[in-house]
């Protein structure tokens, strides 16, 4: 936010270095949070694949017991849906630890976002000093260009 009634081409933060740091982090746990939100999506979707898999192999299993297959093509599908069943479960495991590494990647988006915003706060309370000083120069000026004139008016005119 600047001041539209004063020329800030003068302003210059002091802080700008902090600023430039903390806008940097704030990407840095932006980009951080983005990669563990696309892993916790890759795995959401191998589980979906996993569980599709499980649940064809099953209802397979199912109709293939009333036609009275082999014992040991029986037994490798009851192996393969074990199988896909640990491989859920490594899946689930693997979720729940990307959900909360995801729900800390946020929180510290979000101690990040709000340093930033505290330098920015500062910043315009800075820039909104500067534009003050810069105002009060700008009347003080006018102030003396004003006595210098009439001084200088009364003076030719006799009056002093």
């Amino acid at each position: 936010m600047t001041p539209k009634d004063v020329d800030v081409r003068g302003f210059a933060y002091a802080m700008e270095p902090a600023w430039l740091r903390q806008q940097w982090q704030v990407d840095r746990s932006m980009a951080a949070l983005a990669r563990a939100e696309k892993a916790l999506d890759d795995i959401d979707a191998e589980l979906d694949a996993v569980r599709r898999l499980h649940d064809a192999g099953a209802s397979e299993a199912a109709e293939s017991m009333h036609l009275r297959l082999d014992p040991t093509v029986h037994r490798r599908t009851l192996a393969y849906l074990s199988m896909l069943g640990e491989r859920m479960f490594k899946l689930q495991v693997d979720r729940s630890e990307r959900e909360k590494l995801c729900l800390d990647c946020r929180k510290d988006c979000m101690a990040q976002q709000l340093r930033l915003e505290a330098l920015n706060i500062h910043r315009d309370d800075a820039l909104a000093e500067f534009a003050n000083d810069l105002r009060l120069r700008n009347a003080t000026e006018q102030d003396r260009d004003w006595l210098s004139r009439s001084l200088g008016r009364a003076t030719s005119k006799g009056e002093i």
